[in-house]
């Protein structure tokens, strides 16, 4: 199976972001950025389902309605969302084909790529990273808050 080199949306310039990660426990810290990652990789799994559902044939169905993500995280530093497609035949449509032969010489034809997830990305990836600045920065805050009150009560 082909797979592509990993694409990354970074989002920098953020020192409130980084403040608020630095005075948390990591446990809500990745509770926050996990949700405000979905949310930002929602965007981006909405409009692959939307380019593939103009670029392809009404016969791909299960292409269509299988779009899901799983997140990963590494040492608190890095969320990795990886989008993907549940059908088998997915990069196949994503990277197109070469020209196929039956074993009798017989041409069959070829697949153009369709790249519906491709664009999906380059289209939507700056909206999502503002989207997710936003989630996290909102989330942190609220979660400090929350610890403040909480501190607060005990005394």
């Amino acid at each position: 199976m082909a797979r592509m080199k990993g694409e990354h949306a970074r989002v920098t310039g953020l020192k409130e972001l980084e403040a608020a990660i630095a005075a948390l426990p990591d446990k809500l810290v990745k509770k926050e950025l996990r949700a405000a990652n979905r949310a930002s990789a929602n965007i981006i799994r909405r409009e692959s389902k939307a380019n593939a559902k103009a670029r392809t044939s009404k016969k791909t169905g299960r292409l269509i309605g299988g779009f899901a993500q799983r997140q990963r995280t590494y040492q608190m530093k890095r969320i990795m969302t990886v989008i993907h497609a549940r059908a088998p035949h997915a990069h196949l449509l994503e990277f197109g084909t070469q020209p196929r032969y039956q074993p009798n010489g017989k041409y069959v034809g070829e697949g153009p790529a369709l790249r519906f997830m491709t664009d999906a990305y380059n289209d939507k990836k700056g909206e999502a990273a503002k989207l997710f600045k936003q989630r996290a920065l909102e989330g942190l805050e609220r979660q400090a808050n929350a610890l403040g009150k909480k501190s607060k009560s005990r005394r």
